[in-house]
């Protein structure tokens, strides 16, 4: 909903949070970010203070490994990239398209289906957003500029890209974030 000309703009309001944040498929990218202050007047001033924890659920299927992560957590919200139906085109050696031969991987549907039904029967909140609009926002070179970034890795940091792109832009956690992204420009 866009925000009407002349409103101001809701800021975070400091309550301690443990987001969720993933990209689900074949291989599903999981990326966390926790913070809670040890006395009632700490302040979010630096990543360091934040848990960070990047890593992939990759047994096939991992419907019940993925059932137990959310149960095993305390996570105050979680987000996830949302479905887009694209047919993938098989490729030979050589990188060329294969006539006749599409692969469609319909299981991040059925992933997505565990995240929806957990948050609705628990009362999480959550959040979706399409690939696209977090990769536009949050560059690789934004993750290593906060010592986040994980070689080899590719759908922790694509869970990592969401998470990142919903505590700056949703929850408007701008610092320190913002702060470590304009200081190295």
């Amino acid at each position: 909903m866009p925000r009407k000309v002349g409103a101001p703009v809701r800021r975070w309001d400091g309550r301690p949070f443990h987001i969720l944040s993933l990209d689900t498929g074949g291989t599903t990218g999981c990326a966390s970010a926790q913070w809670e202050p040890s006395s009632p007047d700490e302040r979010l001033t630096s990543v360091e203070q934040i848990k960070f924890r990047q890593w992939h659920l990759s047994d096939q299927p991992h419907h019940a490994q993925l059932w137990a992560l959310l149960h095993a957590n305390a996570f105050t919200e979680i987000v996830w990239e949302s479905f887009q139906f694209r047919q993938h085109v098989y490729q030979d050696d050589e990188g060329n398209p294969v006539l006749g031969r599409t692969k469609v991987e319909l299981v991040s549907c059925e992933y997505i289906g565990i995240l929806e039904l957990f948050c609705a029967l628990n009362g999480t909140k959550h959040h979706t957003r399409n690939a696209s609009t977090a990769k536009h926002l949050i560059t690789n070179a934004k993750i290593q500029q906060l010592g986040l970034w994980l070689p080899g890795m590719p759908h922790a940091m694509d869970a990592t890209r969401h998470l990142l792109r919903y505590m700056v832009v949703v929850l408007r956690i701008q610092s320190p974030f913002v702060d470590i992204w304009l200081a190295d420009d």
